[in-house]
């Protein structure tokens, strides 16, 4: 990452120099920040990369800012923005037919309303699309917030049926982020129903994974349902 991000920035200093600006270098950028939990940077990068990507008329890197500025708003907790610039995102996708970025869009209006009004249906329907268009890396990521969701909602068998379904995409991409959250949910449910050695399994995997360069934020919310475990624990002992 520190390697990249070093080239990134040279990259940057030297198309200033230059007088020009390009999209990827501001997205690239972006995503770094965004895994350093340096959100509110990430964001400015995001923005600078949709505003170049409109200019140019680039509608495939112009939903790539919009999705990555919808998933900053969803993770600072911003749900009602989040879900408003989720119009724009289903805008591009509606022209972008044939991959998987309408359906992602929808996914990711749905997640936001099921966040908010706690209304699965939106998101149970783009889900199935997205699993028709075999889009595991955007499976991983709906399916993993939405079992977070579920877990601080205390409905196991939806954490665990979408954790469990996710930690398969997460596992054959080794996208690390979803690894740790998939496995820290997965831990936390199966000590909510006392099945200890499974909680022990899944915790191995959490601490394995650590390793492997999650993003910042998703080891703060692990810690989180580690510390949720642990007092589930005390309370059954108890």
């Amino acid at each position: 990452m520190s390697r990249a991000d070093a080239m990134l920035m040279e990259a940057s200093a030297l198309a200033q120099r230059k007088g020009f600006s390009h999209h990827a270098i501001a997205a690239g950028l972006g995503m770094l920040r965004f895994h350093e939990n340096r959100l509110d940077e990430a964001d400015e990068f995001f923005c600078e990369a949709r505003t170049l990507c409109k200019s140019a008329g680039d509608r495939v890197n112009e939903y790539q800012a919009n999705e990555f500025l919808v998933m900053l708003d969803f993770q600072r907790g911003r749900l009602a923005q989040a879900r408003a610039r989720c119009e724009e995102l289903l805008a591009l996708g509606d022209k972008l037919r044939g991959g998987s970025e309408e359906p992602f869009a929808r996914a990711m209006a749905g997640l936001c309303t099921y966040a908010i009004d706690d209304e699965a249906g939106g998101l149970e329907a783009a889900l199935a699309d997205l699993r028709i268009a075999d889009a595991k890396h955007r499976l991983a990521y709906i399916l993993t917030r939405a079992a977070l969701l579920d877990c601080e909602r205390g409905r196991v068998e939806s954490a665990t049926k979408r954790a469990t379904e996710a930690l398969g995409y997460a596992t054959l991409l080794e996208r690390a982020t979803e690894l740790l959250l998939a496995n820290a949910v997965l831990s936390h449910e199966c000590s909510v129903m006392g099945d200890r050695k499974g909680a022990a399994r899944f915790a191995k995997e959490v601490e394995r994974v650590r390793l492997l360069g999650a993003a910042a934020w998703a080891h703060d919310i692990a810690a989180r349902l580690a510390g949720k475990k642990k007092r589930a624990l005390r309370t059954e002992v108890l």
